[in-house]
């Protein structure tokens, strides 16, 4: 019996491992298709869909999976994703930025003459 801690399932018969290098994918092995790698992104997904779902949050872009992900990747998408977002939900993402210490950069409307 593998310890508490282990990376096999109850049945000691596969290896889990959610830091795989590799995604979810099939391969062929001994003539019989098998699963194999963990997709992080389809869980993280389906993980705050269900609990936003069974608690009723109402859960911001700025703290979704896909917007944290955006914002260490793609911050210009990021915060042209968040200035599209209507006035209440934008000025909501500003603020959970700010608590989370995140650089916002500064706008400032160009004053015409």
């Amino acid at each position: 019996m593998q310890g508490y801690w282990s990376r096999r399932d109850v049945t000691d018969t596969y290896t889990l491992s959610p830091m795989a290098n590799h995604k979810a994918s099939e391969v062929e092995l001994n003539r019989k298709t098998v699963k194999r790698g963990f997709d992080r992104d389809s869980f993280y997904q389906a993980a705050e869909k269900t609990f936003d779902r069974t608690k009723g949050f109402k859960r911001n872009y700025v703290e979704s999976n896909v917007g944290r992900k955006a914002h260490a990747k793609e911050p210009g998408k990021f915060f042209a994703k968040v200035m599209g977002l209507p006035t209440r939900e934008m000025d909501m993402a500003f603020k959970l930025l700010k608590t989370m210490g995140a650089r916002v950069p500064v706008y400032r409307p160009i004053k015409s003459k």
